[in-house]
């Protein structure tokens, strides 16, 4: 379990047993604003180096759709066998060649 799923968790917890669940409409509406603000680090991972003009048309794509992202890290995984995955905060954009495999034997 992820740190700010038992953060989370924990504060829901509290709420609840003081019985101040009422109060968890303006907490959101107070925070929704900073968490909507919070830039993400992004990691895309390619099964080989992407080249500076590939690495340029990912970085424009990234920034005209996903407001929140921050630094692009670019790194390899030959486990995705091509393609690529991108990950923004907790938001996975998987073009990798062994998900569509994946994908194909399990439509079959």
């Amino acid at each position: 379990m992820s740190d700010s799923k038992l953060i989370v968790d924990g504060f829901l917890k509290f709420l609840k047993d003081s019985k101040k669940e009422q109060l968890l409409p303006e907490i959101v509406s107070l925070l929704a604003p900073l968490a909507r603000n919070q830039k993400q680090e992004v990691r895309v991972q390619s099964a080989i180096p992407l080249s500076p003009a590939e690495k340029k048309e990912v970085t424009f794509y990234i920034e005209q759709n996903y407001e929140t992202a921050g630094e692009i890290i670019f790194e390899t995984d030959k486990n995705i066998l091509g393609g690529m995955k991108i990950m923004i905060g907790d938001t996975l954009i998987d073009l990798s060649t062994k998900t569509e495999l994946q994908q194909l034997i399990q439509q079959i």
